[in-house]
């Protein structure tokens, strides 16, 4: 990340660059008006190349099965981004928590409760919305099976848009999908700690996705991050994990972000708990705990924050994040920009449940560690 540390550094450097040319500038100005006419004297040019910046654009979790997947199957392709579109599509990189599968079902887009998916169609939605990249690493990708899952993948492959955090074994499930704009080369891994189906690693969907626990951070997502460095310029940690409707991270999460943070990762996008969680600045390492729900449809039920989150963009150098920005959002079948005293709101809100973020210029910070209460009413998993 290129703190104000960094930026201050780099600015002395180039000043020590330059002052000996000027101090023999002046030498030989001097001198030579004594003893002869006046010369024009070139000095070389001092060539600063200017700082390549992308923007990342990541939202939260994704829905695009049940009654999202009937309004798509009735011919609505656009409808879940046509309120959102002009500004994901206007991202150098837009990323998102696909939270239901793609596959063909027979016009059936939701079985019980919590097993949803998406028509065919809705690859097309996420693609004419700009989306570049999803991370299928989450406790719905079972909800239709291993055929759902690699049709699934096929669909956004139709339409170019990569996925990340499944695969057709362990090694290509964790392995980091590198994406280059501008000469920035960003480095994606996805993982999830939360199921639907069974327990790791005894069911067989964990032969296809990427799973975090601390066995893991160490013998599979490390060596991958590891490599992630050596392919990119940044690396992105995509997290799928926490306890629902809770408006801050629990202290296993903490743990595994910093983990995952020292492990080398600059950017730690986190989503499950369907609401926003702060932002934090760990280590150089830009960390947001949960984006909440995007185009994802739930009441207002445990929490009001399930309606409302954040379009969150990273302004990103080959250094990490330089700056960022939050658009508030009215979240649901279809999202749209949040207006006025609503906006205010959202932004305040995730201000004050955020900590370390005074790299960012921000008066006023919180300054106490948002570790969640996994108490009698805390609400995991699904």
């Amino acid at each position: 990340m290129t703190t104000k540390r960094v930026r201050y550094l780099r600015a002395e450097k180039f000043l020590l660059f330059v002052s000996p040319l000027m101090i023999i500038s002046v030498i030989i100005l001097v001198t030579l008006s004594g003893c002869a006419p006046l010369r024009e004297i070139s000095l070389p040019d001092v060539v600063i190349e200017e700082e390549k910046e992308i923007t990342l654009l990541a939202v939260g979790d994704v829905n695009l099965g049940r009654k999202a997947g009937k309004i798509i199957l009735g011919g609505k392709i656009d409808y879940a981004f046509e309120k959102t579109r002009h500004i994901i599509s206007g991202a150098d990189i837009a990323f998102a928590n696909l939270e239901s599968t793609i596959s063909d079902q027979g016009g059936v887009t939701k079985t019980g409760t919590w097993r949803f998916t998406a028509p065919p169609d809705a690859a097309k939605s996420l693609k004419n919305a700009g989306f570049d990249i999803v991370s299928m690493a989450n406790n719905h990708v079972w909800d239709y099976g291993k055929d759902a899952l690699f049709e699934t993948i096929e669909h956004l492959k139709g339409v170019e848009i990569k996925s990340v955090g499944v695969g057709e074994d362990l090694d290509s499930a964790y392995a980091p999908v590198v994406m280059e704009v501008n000469g920035i080369k960003v480095a994606f891994i996805a993982v999830a700690d939360i199921f639907n189906y069974g327990v790791y690693p005894d069911h067989k969907a964990f032969k296809y996705l990427a799973w975090l626990n601390k066995d893991t951070l160490k013998e599979r997502i490390g060596p991958k991050i590891k490599e992630a460095k050596e392919l990119a310029d940044v690396v992105v940690v995509s997290a799928h994990w926490g306890w629902e409707y809770k408006d801050k991270p629990s202290d296993l999460m903490v743990e595994y972000a910093h983990t995952i943070a020292d492990l080398g990762a600059d950017i730690i996008l986190g989503h499950h708990p369907h609401v926003p969680q702060g932002l934090e600045v760990y280590n150089d390492t830009f960390i947001i705990y949960s984006l909440g729900n995007f185009a994802f449809h739930q009441s207002r039920k445990h929490s009001k924050w399930k309606k409302l989150s954040i379009i969150l963009i990273l302004n990103v150098t080959k250094d990490g994040v330089k700056s960022f920005e939050m658009i508030p959002v009215k979240v649901g079948f279809q999202p749209e920009v949040a207006e006025g005293e609503l906006a205010d709101e959202i932004i305040s809100h995730i201000w004050d449940i955020s900590f370390s973020v005074d790299l960012f210029d921000r008066e006023d910070d919180a300054t106490g560690l948002p570790h969640g209460d996994e108490g009698d009413d805390a609400v995991k998993s699904p």
